[in-house]
């Protein structure tokens, strides 16, 4: 008896044949095809179950279960509805179904025989278009095709086909749509969003860092059509994986043997936030630089390499001295010296700092927040639409030579006066600040870069940096 289940492959659920075969022999079961501890315990709530349910248990015959490839490591945790389905089908205690290529068996079985859907069938397996699921009971809502059963009595009962809905559906994160900005903090979402550029926030503690940088996800552009299919989003929206400052490199990057994907790519398609970088092991802000820049990640691990993706948009939280109070421009009042302020910087190597677009401080009264979400959605719709028309790309997304075009555009005069300049001494920091411009530029609805799309770009990016390195403590 074959038929089609599902293992865990990183963070997904992919097909996988699992095989039951009797032979003459002592009464046990073994499984083939390196299972893992999960696996080999599913075993006896198998032989419970069939037990209970009145199933006679194989005599004199040894039960072989192979699951195929053979050559990977298994884990799953809906693998034992296919063996307990497969020994009964083989062993003719219940008419087998016609077997079709995309129908799955996967569900997790109680002591008693009771079957459940497993959690992870509705956000980890990608089903293709006319695939069918036979799995337990389970309050899941959306995904694809199921016939469920609620112990394995039921597997000769006629099933009720139930679809559930469509594959992935679009729920737009509503925290940031239900609060209100200043005028300088909706200027930096709509940049930040509609650009899709790396930002750090720094400031004064409690000054709302963390909050405003939540309230991105809420005016991101939804996942496209591939990424919804590939399943590279989450809870039907782009990905927010937020670790802890004490995570290591490894787990950013991944590691292990074979090699295994890590929180960067997890965010693959969506954001990675480091909510207070100061604390953030030096090593695995550095393991972050090539990733952010590429938007993928190799890792060699023995004889195994493997090339996953990471194009993420990176934001970072991060107070700017030990005490939490500093920001450029305002005198030291907490009784700290200098040198102990500018040494908790130091924290940041330079090349990493590089990587951020843009660098806002933030402060400013809660009065002065009058711009709703609503607002800001509104007229970031209208941007991509704009840009849409233009048939450009996300403005990330642009090529060198698509940038060098930007440039040449810009009027003589600035690429003069620029070419002077030290903001332009950095060739990343060049071509992240016409990137920038060209996003202010389209949320403007402008079809070229003026001299103050640029100049709001050099503010938000160069300008800031220029300050923060420069030790302005407003004495």
């Amino acid at each position: 008896m074959v038929l089609q289940s599902l293992i865990r492959e990183n963070n997904r659920l992919v097909p996988a044949e699992v095989e039951v075969l009797l032979l003459p022999g002592l009464p046990q079961i073994q499984v083939l095809g390196l299972p893992d501890q999960v696996i080999k315990e599913s075993l006896h709530r198998v032989r419970s179950a069939l037990r209970t349910q009145g199933f006679d248990w194989p005599r004199a015959r040894q039960v072989l279960v192979n699951i195929r490839p053979v050559d990977q490591r298994k884990s799953s945790r809906g693998l034992e509805l296919a063996i307990a389905a497969g020994l009964i089908w083989e062993m003719g205690q219940k008419k087998a179904p016609l077997q079709q290529k995309g129908m799955y068996v996967y569900g997790e079985l109680s002591l008693s025989g009771e079957v459940s859907e497993p959690d992870d069938l509705a956000t980890d397996f990608l089903p293709q278009e006319n695939d069918l699921v036979l799995t337990g009971v389970g309050d899941s809502a959306r995904g694809f095709t199921r016939q469920r059963i609620s112990c394995l009595q039921d597997l000769d009962k006629p099933l009720r086909v139930e679809a559930c809905g469509p594959l992935h559906e679009i729920f737009r994160p509503q925290e940031g749509l239900q609060r209100f900005f200043s005028a300088a903090e909706a200027r930096a979402l709509m940049i930040a969003a509609l650009g899709e550029h790396h930002w750090l926030l720094a400031g004064a503690s409690g000054a709302g860092k963390t909050t405003l940088a939540r309230s991105l996800k809420s005016f991101l552009a939804p996942p496209s059509d591939v990424d919804l299919r590939e399943g590279r989003a989450i809870d039907g929206w782009r990905p927010w994986i937020a670790p802890h400052h004490s995570a290591s490199a490894l787990s950013l990057i991944g590691g292990g043997v074979p090699p295994k994907p890590g929180e960067i790519s997890r965010a693959d398609t969506g954001i990675l936030f480091l909510d207070e970088l100061l604390e953030f092991d030096p090593s695995a802000q550095e393991a972050l630089r090539e990733p952010v820049e590429t938007g993928e990640i190799r890792l060699s691990r023995g004889q195994s390499s493997r090339t996953f993706p990471a194009r993420l948009q990176l934001i970072a939280t991060t107070n700017l001295c030990p005490c939490g109070r500093w920001v450029p421009g305002e005198k030291i009042t907490c009784g700290r010296s200098w040198r102990r302020c500018r040494s908790a910087l130091e924290k940041i190597s330079g090349p990493f700092f590089d990587r951020f677009d843009l660098l806002t401080f933030a402060g400013g009264s809660v009065v002065d927040r009058k711009m709703s979400g609503e607002k800001i959605l509104e007229r970031l719709l209208g941007a991509c639409e704009f840009r849409r028309s233009e048939k450009r790309p996300l403005t990330r997304d642009l090529s060198r030579l698509q940038i060098e075009t930007l440039w040449q555009e810009l009027d003589e005069p600035w690429r003069s006066e620029l070419r002077e300049s030290s903001a332009f001494q950095s060739e990343r920091r060049r071509l992240s600040t016409l990137r920038v411009a060209r996003t202010i530029a389209d949320l403007e609805g402008s079809l070229r870069i003026r001299g103050f799309h640029l100049q709001e770009a050099m503010d938000l990016g160069f300008k800031n940096f220029d300050q923060l390195h420069s030790g302005d403590m407003g004495v």
